[in-house]
């Protein structure tokens, strides 16, 4: 799905030769993302939602 593209893409991007510092800040990137997002705000819908979590995840 979504999450599963966007994690491949983040990993590939990474094995490009990311720093730690570059892969900490879109870790903290999807945080707050997955913060704005979360349960109880009715205008994301929830594969959005799962998306963030995945790509999240896999970092």
């Amino acid at each position: 799905g979504l999450g599963r593209a966007a994690a491949e893409l983040y990993a590939a991007a990474f094995a490009r030769g990311a720093s730690p510092r570059e892969v900490a800040s879109i870790q903290e990137h999807l945080d707050f993302l997955a913060e704005l997002t979360g349960a109880g705000e009715a205008r994301w819908p929830q594969p959005v939602r799962e998306a963030l979590a995945a790509v999240r995840r896999s970092m």
